[in-house]
């Protein structure tokens, strides 16, 4: 992609042309800021993720959720040889590019849990003609976890533990929360904060759509999701008996998916990897999260 389409395609629109790359660089969209805009050029043939967020992020700002405004969404290829969006600058950075004191993260999380909570409360609605939207797809850890075993990735005592773990939570697992608009990929680095470790917005939309509001959680480090669920609970959010049972499922089977694709290390830092999973999970073990998730949790 020549930056000199992407310039001549700003100045076109009467924005500046003098850019800056951006931290967290996806593998699929090329992002830079010009100004107090974002340009978000998709470096893929096609990109089915601008044409979701051209349809919910509009309704999701309508609703008052904090993230940037989409100011243009341009398929046509006329000018840049890629689908091309422009979005306002956020305030903040991600945080899966800092490092902010401990003590910061409880406030971060609760906040952001609140945000969750107005975006399932709020959006009762999102027109989509095209069908653009993501569509939730069945949960199936039984199905990662042979596949995982095929795929020689864990041993026989590991895959019959895991087994059994799978089992204690398929009475979460057989109920889905009744359906909210999700956003669908909360996690570090797709949440803003500002210099004082607060919680400044949520980007990136490209995965929205309607489904279990636990799966919303399973996409936060795991560790953090009793913080989130105070304040989504403080909003007026209720959760059923199985909502911290489906959570831990979707993120043990978002782990083994993970482990069967056989990623190279390091190719994506800001995706939930196997290994980042990995860590959630054990810091989240290593802690005591109460009654209402240690009845999902392995018991031996």
């Amino acid at each position: 992609m020549p930056l000199s389409q992407v310039l001549g395609w700003l100045a076109a629109r009467g924005h500046r042309t003098q850019i800056e790359e951006l931290p967290g660089e996806a593998c699929v969209n090329w992002v830079a800021a010009a100004g107090d805009v974002v340009v978000r050029v998709c470096k893929l043939p096609g990109d089915p993720d601008a044409r979701t967020e051209s349809v919910a992020v509009p309704v999701v700002v309508g609703a008052g959720i904090r993230t940037p405004r989409l100011l243009d969404f341009d398929e046509t290829q006329r000018t840049v040889e890629a689908t091309i969006t422009l979005y306002e600058r956020w305030p903040g950075v991600a945080l899966g590019t800092v490092s902010p004191h401990e003590a910061e993260l409880p406030g971060f999380y609760r906040e952001l849990g609140r945000e969750l909570g107005h975006l399932h409360s709020r959006v009762l609605e999102c027109p989509d003609p095209f069908g653009w939207l993501d569509e939730a797809e069945p949960s199936d850890p039984e199905g990662h976890l042979e596949m995982a075993v095929q795929n020689h990735r864990l041993d026989a005592p590991n895959a019959l533990w895991l087994g059994r773990w799978i089992e204690r939570l398929r009475p979460a697992n057989s109920h889905q929360g009744e359906p909210r608009f999700l956003h669908n990929d909360a996690h570090s680095f797709n949440t803003m904060a500002l210099p004082d470790g607060s919680f400044s917005g949520i980007l990136d939309w490209g995965d929205a759509g309607w489904g279990d509001p636990a799966f919303d959680f399973s996409t936060l480090p795991l560790w953090a999701v009793p913080w989130a669920l105070e304040g989504y609970r403080e909003v007026g959010c209720a959760t059923d008996p199985g909502f911290c049972g489906r959570v831990l499922g979707y993120i043990l089977e978002t782990a083994l998916d993970w482990e069967n694709r056989n990623e190279v290390p390091g190719q994506e830092p800001w995706s939930p990897t196997a290994s980042s999973l990995h860590v959630n999970l054990a810091r989240f073990l290593a802690t005591d999260p109460g009654p209402e998730w240690r009845e999902w949790l392995p018991q031996d």
